[in-house]
């Protein structure tokens, strides 16, 4: 069985600088001001997740009916 931590990228998401082995990390990423910018681009909405647009139901349309 392969040893996960041989398999795992050690190369930052941010800069692609690589992540020393002996670094204890609560991520991907080589620094913290690279934590901090992968998430200020979540909060700025540079990323986003894909999904299909959400269709109206029924039950939506009868909301506004009484």
């Amino acid at each position: 069985m392969a040893d996960p931590k041989k398999t795992k990228s050690n190369r930052c998401r941010v800069c692609g600088n690589e992540i020393p082995a002996t670094r204890d990390t609560t991520g991907p990423f080589c620094s913290e001001r690279c934590r901090l910018n992968d998430l200020s681009k979540w909060f700025s909405e540079n990323y986003r997740i894909a999904s299909s647009p959400a269709t109206p139901t029924d039950s939506d349309s009868d909301l506004g009916d009484e």
